[in-house]
């Protein structure tokens, strides 16, 4: 009997998390498990650039602290957004081991557009679990959302089943 893989990628981000994504991924993964396939769970994490800038750029826009206190306190966000990463990561890691799968963590730091299309087109992803900002409804429908514009692409080019969710707010 040949046992097929089935990869899940579940995307979290600085601004784009939810614990119940998470558990979605691993229903997932539970249910392609039940049907006699050998689950992956790769979770990727952005540090998301955008939020980077928008800091270092307010903090600039003021003027009066000057280059070297902007540049010092953009880092100091870096690794907050860091540790955060590490622990969200490592929460979703010992959920997916703690149910016998087999998990692959990493982060990025970049935009959170082009890095899950950097991901989903490799074509390795059965299914791939992004969640959306939080924003207003108005927001989302006047100027869209970064997940439902990834996963409207991820459909068209063919690289398979993609389910988007609301972060907690």
């Amino acid at each position: 009997m040949t046992t097929s893989s089935y990869r899940i990628l579940l995307v979290m981000g600085t601004t784009h998390w939810s614990h119940a994504l998470t558990e979605h991924a691993i229903a997932e993964a539970v249910a392609a498990d039940a049907r006699g396939a050998t689950v992956e769970l790769d979770v990727l994490y952005i540090i998301e650039q955008d939020d980077l800038d928008r800091v270092y750029r307010s903090v600039g826009e003021s003027g009066f602290l000057g280059t070297r206190p902007q540049a010092e306190i953009t880092s100091l966000l870096l690794q907050e957004h860091l540790r955060v990463a590490a622990k969200r990561i490592e929460e979703a890691r010992r959920a997916v081991e703690e149910r016998g799968y087999k998990t692959t963590e990493r982060h990025v730091t970049g935009h959170y557009e082009a890095e899950v299309r950097a991901a989903a087109s490799t074509g390795q992803y059965d299914v791939i679990f992004l969640s959306r900002s939080d924003k207003t409804f108005l927001s989302r429908f006047f100027f869209g959302s970064e997940a439902d514009r990834v996963a409207r692409w991820v459909r068209e080019e063919g690289y398979g089943k993609v389910v988007v969710e609301d972060t907690e707010g």
